[in-house]
């Protein structure tokens, strides 16, 4: 075999690659189908943590989720008498990378820590932004609209 010849074969099959790669890049559902063959999404459990998010006695129990995209605050209601758990509120954090901090000597990346605003407890979740630079999202279940509202850092308890 002529070095020309080899030369040609490795050329011919690195552009057969690149014109392959490409067609697959400009494909949206070929894209899609490869990606979840390659990167399935997974929701994995980053924290769990369970407490009286309105001050009135039920029970709730916070997750802090990470799927493909993001990471996400989850918050359901427990059941207690049936033992079930109900859906209540999700947030999606800005950052894609989970973070932790120190708190009273013990690192956490999910925390329920209680306001000077009155009853209840606020969802503190940590995370790094795309240059690692820690970030912090205090957030507060609001039961009437069952969402999760930010809150600035300043009415945290310390």
């Amino acid at each position: 075999m002529s070095a020309s010849w080899r030369f040609w074969l490795t050329f011919s099959t690195l552009i057969s690659i690149s014109l392959g790669l490409a067609a697959i890049n400009l494909n949206d559902s070929w894209r899609v189908a490869i990606r979840n063959v390659v990167l399935p999404n997974k929701r994995i459990i980053l924290a769990k943590a369970k407490g009286d998010l309105i001050g009135n006695g039920r029970s709730f129990t916070v997750l802090k989720i990470k799927n493909q995209d993001n990471i996400n605050i989850e918050v359901y209601e427990n059941d207690l008498a049936s033992g079930k758990t109900f859906f209540k509120a999700r947030a999606i954090l800005p950052e894609r990378r989970d973070g932790l901090f120190n708190y009273k000597g013990n690192a956490t990346n999910l925390l329920l820590l209680g306001s000077e605003k009155g009853p209840g407890l606020e969802i503190v979740a940590p995370a790094f932004d795309e240059n690692l630079v820690p970030r912090m999202h205090i957030y507060k279940f609001n039961d009437a609209s069952s969402t999760l509202d930010s809150v600035n850092p300043n009415s945290m308890r310390r």
